[in-house]
């Protein structure tokens, strides 16, 4: 398993810099200056390319001894290497059809009927 990438490539320094949300979930980026991890959509100041380390998933730069960043909270970001991601445990309902299989139906509505 890699821990990190030193090198970061083209494409993933235009989402840092660009704040690009759709790279979150493909990679996350530590700041060895500070010492702090973000997702590539983090709206903090961007940070000098050579300080950029790159890493496949948070406990990945967590284990390399970086710290969350407080803006955009990487550590919530769960994803696996099928590029499936959820936001936190307890998020495990969302998408899912709502009672009665209607999804414009929700427990709160029914009982206000």
């Amino acid at each position: 398993m890699k821990t990190e990438v030193k090198n970061v490539n083209d494409a993933q320094w235009r989402a840092i810099v660009n704040c690009d949300a759709a790279f979150d979930g493909q990679f996350f980026y530590g700041v060895t200056s500070t010492g702090v991890f973000c997702r590539p959509s983090c709206r903090s100041r961007t940070p000098r390319r050579e300080n950029v380390r790159i890493f496949h998933s948070n406990r990945e730069a967590q284990a390399a001894g970086f710290r969350p960043c407080k803006h955009c909270h990487p550590e919530t970001l769960h994803f696996e290497a099928t590029d499936t991601c959820t936001i936190g445990p307890g998020d495990a309902s969302v998408g899912r059809d709502a009672p009665n299989g209607r999804s414009d139906v929700t427990p709160w509505s029914e009982s206000r009927q």
